[in-house]
């Protein structure tokens, strides 16, 4: 019986096994707030690269976007509409 190496996290893409042992998916939420009163922005439209390279766009639901059964690694979200701090 040979010995079973753990999972790599860092490149959940790699070979395994067998076909049933898989690297666990994972979820991510974002919420955008006021800060002043914590209510959710409504409508802002948003661009969101996943741990994978792949973008999505769209728009915020009551202020939420929610993705799962992605792989673990960074996400990055940028709001279309926002000008940059050194705009």
């Amino acid at each position: 019986m040979t010995e079973r190496q753990p999972l790599d996290w860092a490149s959940p893409t790699r070979a395994v096994d067998s076909p049933e042992e898989t690297c666990p998916l994972v979820w991510i939420a974002v919420e955008l707030q006021y800060e002043d009163d914590h209510a959710p922005f409504a409508s802002e439209r948003y661009e969101m690269v996943l741990t994978d390279s792949k973008t999505q766009q769209d728009t915020l639901s009551g202020g939420r976007v929610y993705f799962d059964k992605i792989p673990p690694g960074t996400c990055s979200i940028r709001f279309i509409d926002w000008k940059s701090a050194g705009a």
